[in-house]
């Protein structure tokens, strides 16, 4: 298959390239945008970016002559000193450099997506390709080419107005950083959830870690906030039922395997459950082997549909697929991986919630950060980890420890479970649980 006419610039490179001849200190601005000499449609530019950011780097002049060695080293002699006075000769306006900078990448964006296009037609033509596959490359690919952004370092005066009138606007509306849970005790601990930040919330296997975490969501889904929840261990519907049973307060063991003995007045307090809970305000996934990729193009996805997306939900994130997983040689590796990119997610789209399973070694009352199962980089990259623990001898009693919390104290929260709707409380009995 011939690729169509790609998108291209021949004088916005030659400007780029022509401007950093003159002043090699532009380098600078180039550096500062992330160009890279794969962004340069031309190949010959490229290698003449290339040899200018390795002699720039190597602390050597950069100029016609010294450039055009370095670079027909890297392209097999195909860069003349005429070519490359040319581009000097050539630039309009040496401090137009940012635009043309703009016009070289957005150019690189566009064939990228053209490309990414052809490679998705010619995959989804594979004899043994299945539709999740090729979904999940096109999110990966789609999510690399909407990273290819600006990364600026910005200074303090730019940065700082923006902080302290969101600061500002949360003392006088009196409330925490971010969004608050149904735990006032973790919010105050924690400043709630905040966005750029991954909060895991871990427990051994039937503890009710998937409960606690929907607490949080039917309370955001009533606030009318915004919130995508990806399920790789459980069913939508038994979400979506366990959810009911709690906002209609009934007991959540009938409404999901009994419903048929469910009277008329708890089958009319469903149906008021359900009218309160129908909204557009969150959007669940339940695809089986979720990919983390695909994780990221959904979230995507949701955020353009709302408007906006306020908390990103991962149930949980052991389950998660990684579309390069081959490249990973241990189950270690590859979960840190997807630890990675959720973070990557969170400080990009939304804080992210990824609820985790702790290992065996985890005792029944005992909870250590080591305990995560198959990675250390869960915890070194959440902003907030907090493992859930039933006490021992007791089905209704816990203790949510807060072991790590990067922008404040550390502690641990008394819950008490109620079976019925499968809610969690905190103990208000005036015990000082901080230290």
């Amino acid at each position: 298959m011939t690729l169509p006419n790609l998108r291209k610039n021949l004088d916005a490179e030659k400007s780029v390239l022509g401007a950093i001849l003159l002043d090699p200190n532009l380098l600078l601005e180039a550096n500062a945008v992330n160009l890279s000499a794969k962004d340069f449609f031309y190949t010959t530019h490229g290698a003449i970016y290339l040899a200018m950011q390795e002699l720039w780097s190597e602390g050597n002049p950069v100029d016609t002559l010294t450039v055009c060695e370095r670079a027909n080293k890297l392209h097999e002699g195909t860069v003349s000193l005429e070519q490359l006075i040319l581009m000097f000769e050539g630039v309009p306006k040496v401090s137009n450099i940012k635009a043309y900078l703009e016009i070289v990448q957005e150019c690189a964006r566009l064939r990228k997506l053209t490309k990414s296009g052809q490679n998705l037609m010619m995959s989804s033509q594979e004899p043994r390709a299945t539709v999740e596959e090729v979904m999940a490359d096109a999110h990966r690919e789609l999510a690399e080419i909407g990273t290819m952004t600006d990364r600026k370092i910005r200074p303090l005066r730019e940065i700082v107005p923006a902080v302290i009138e969101h600061l500002e606007i949360r003392r006088k509306e009196g409330r925490p950083l971010g969004l608050t849970t149904t735990l006032p005790t973790f919010d105050h601990l924690t400043g709630g959830v905040v966005k750029g930040r991954l909060y895991v919330v871990a427990a051994r296997p039937a503890v009710g870690k998937t409960s606690l975490v929907l607490n949080w969501v039917n309370k955001w889904n009533r606030a009318k906030l915004r919130v995508a929840v990806f399920s790789a261990e459980m069913a939508s519907s038994d979400l979506v039922a366990r959810m009911l049973a709690a906002e209609a307060e009934i007991m959540a063991s009938r409404v999901m395997n009994v419903p048929h003995q469910l009277d008329e007045t708890e089958a009319m307090g469903l149906r008021v459950a359900a009218d309160r809970l129908a909204t557009d305000h969150v959007w669940v996934s339940d695809s089986a082997r979720m990919t983390v990729e695909e994780v990221t193009g959904m979230a995507l996805e949701a955020e353009k549909a709302m408007g906006r997306l306020d908390v990103i939900v991962v149930d949980y994130l052991q389950l998660l697929d990684a579309q390069d997983s081959a490249r990973h040689r241990t189950r270690a590796e590859y979960v840190a991986e997807i630890t990675r990119r959720l973070l990557s997610l969170a400080k990009s789209t939304a804080p992210v919630i990824a609820v985790a399973q702790l290992n065996r070694q985890a005792g029944e009352d005992e909870i250590a950060m080591e305990h995560s199962k198959d990675s250390g980089e869960i915890e070194q990259a959440a902003a907030v980890w907090a493992g859930l623990a039933r006490k021992r001898d007791s089905r209704t009693d816990f203790t949510l420890h807060i072991l790590k919390n990067r922008n404040g104290p550390v502690g641990k929260i008394e819950l008490v479970f109620n079976t019925k709707t499968l809610e969690f409380c905190e103990v208000t009995d005036g015990e000082d649980y901080f230290r």
